[in-house]
């Protein structure tokens, strides 16, 4: 069992790699360039959990012993912007908070629980002050935050976690701070919001302790339910309710782990008002949707191994299944995975486990030695990938605007927020190295087209001619990374 990453620092292997590098780039310039172009680098305490609104990220930041909490706007241009900051005056610790940026209303909520109170904050998009309330919190009545999301009419929905019994509790304001609907939650249940502004409860359905079925419940507001569908399998018992995903038009994509015939997790596919469409066993693996080809990525890790299942979202075929990275060190100890329209981008935490014992026992310990950012296409091709020997542990990575936002750790500073733009590659169709692909790489092709041999920079694919296929894969790219 490996326990919680301890930073092993930069390890020589990163230094290693980073001199060949520099030494071929050298001897042979242009063969080796980077395949992301580091933008900017901010070292922050802003909260990582934050979220993003028109390429802008919005998180908060503490202060003054938890004292003081501040809202931050950090631009794509690496600017750090104060927009709202609170400091409770009677020194209450701030312990834990939610935020949510609601774009359809351009409002940010922020929930911070103190030691004795509880308060929700509505501002406007520029850090302007619309409401607030007030909770008190009893002794021994502690409840945390799971989850808070803005209705897209100037409320708020929050589920709470009250620890007196475990129970979770959702909560919907209304736009002027008004409690209009509470709602007690099944243990397992899952909330989201779906893209028609609709509340999705997802909540199991029980017969002798155990889960035989799934209930879906969509409510509009103020806690209206509109709809309610019951799916149960047959000759199976549900262990847990996964993750759950959409497209555009409400679809839902629902990844559930269970004793099924001959797999232990499915993919259910419901229509918007609940009709089943398919479902299709699968491994194991997180799931994302992909809008640009409309299809679901299940990626999973597998110790030094990262696969890739990928399934028609129409049907729920299997278009392809495959490992698509493998590591050169003992362990990988996460994968960071996003998406945008044309590529799917992964970064991983690569190290070694390290053993501590002392008179209780041993520990086993991550080590990291090397943080990789990768680059595929959406059917698994590696384009692009490149080491990152001045960060440190990862813990989220997005992309906006075909731009990525990575969260991470650097050794000796604490917590770091980079933005890296992509580079083109051969792969993609920059044939000349410059890192985009524009008017030169289009007219190599075209001037090359008909020729067949090895060796040619133009074959794009390296299927011995330059062609049709080559031709397409320059104008899909063109203007990738310039």
């Amino acid at each position: 069992m490996v326990n919680r990453f301890r930073s092993g620092g930069e390890r020589w292997q990163n230094r290693a790699w980073l001199a060949v590098m520099l030494l071929l780039g050298a001897i042979c310039p242009g063969l080796v360039h980077a395949q992301f172009e580091r933008v900017w680098q901010i070292r922050t305490n802003l909260a990582f959990n934050g979220q993003f609104h028109e390429n802008n990220y919005y998180a908060p930041a503490f202060s003054n012993n938890y004292r003081t909490i501040t809202l931050y706007r950090l631009s794509s241009e690496g600017v750090l912007t104060p927009l709202w900051s609170y400091t409770e005056p009677i020194g209450d610790v701030l312990s834990s908070h939610q935020l949510a940026v609601d774009s359809v209303a351009e409002r940010i909520f922020l929930r911070a629980m103190l030691s004795r109170r509880a308060d929700l904050w509505a501002l406007s998009m520029e850090g302007g002050f619309h409401w607030v309330t007030h909770t008190a919190r009893p002794p021994f009545s502690i409840f945390y935050p799971l989850w808070l999301r803005g209705d897209g009419a100037g409320g708020v929905i929050e589920c709470l976690l009250h620890y007196r019994d475990w129970s979770e509790v959702l909560y919907w304001y209304a736009s002027d701070s008004t409690l209009t609907w509470s709602h007690n939650l099944p243990s397992g249940s899952v909330v989201s919001m779906d893209p028609l502004n609709r509340l999705l409860i997802t909540k199991p359905i029980l017969s002798n302790n155990r889960t035989v079925g799934i209930r879906y419940e969509w409510y509009t507001a103020y806690g209206n339910l509109v709809r309610a569908v019951e799916w149960r399998p047959s000759n199976a018992i549900i262990y847990s309710l996964g993750d759950l995903v959409f497209d555009a038009t409400g679809n839902i994509f629902h990844s559930i782990d269970g004793s099924f015939p001959q797999t232990a997790r499915i993919v259910l596919a419901l229509s918007s008002d609940g009709q089943v469409r398919w479902q299709r066993s699968v491994r194991w693996g997180r799931m994302y949707y992909s809008p640009g080809d409309y299809s679901l990525l299940l990626l999973y890790l597998d110790s030094r191994q990262i696969g890739l299942t990928k399934l028609s979202a129409h049907t729920g075929e299997i278009i392809r299944s495959r490992l698509v990275y493998q590591t050169e060190y003992e362990a990988i100890d996460s994968v960071l995975l996003a998406l945008d329209n044309r590529f799917l981008y992964v970064a991983t935490n690569e190290g070694h486990i390290e053993t501590e014992c002392d008179d209780e026992g041993c520990d086993d310990y991550f080590v990291l030695d090397e943080v990789r950012l990768l680059r595929f296409s959406l059917d698994g091709e590696l384009l692009a990938q490149m080491s990152l020997p001045e960060s440190g542990y990862i813990y989220r990575v997005t992309s906006v605007q075909g731009n990525l936002w990575l969260f991470h750790n650097t050794p000796g500073s604490g917590g770091t927020i980079s933005y890296y733009k992509p580079l083109a590659v051969h792969a993609d169709g920059d044939i000349d190295g410059n890192g985009c692909v524009d008017d030169a790489d289009l007219l190599r092709v075209l001037f090359a087209f008909g020729q067949t041999g090895t060796g040619l920079s133009e074959d794009i694919n390296q299927d011995g001619a330059v062609d049709d296929a080559d031709l397409l894969r320059v104008l899909f790219a063109f203007g990738f990374g310039c």
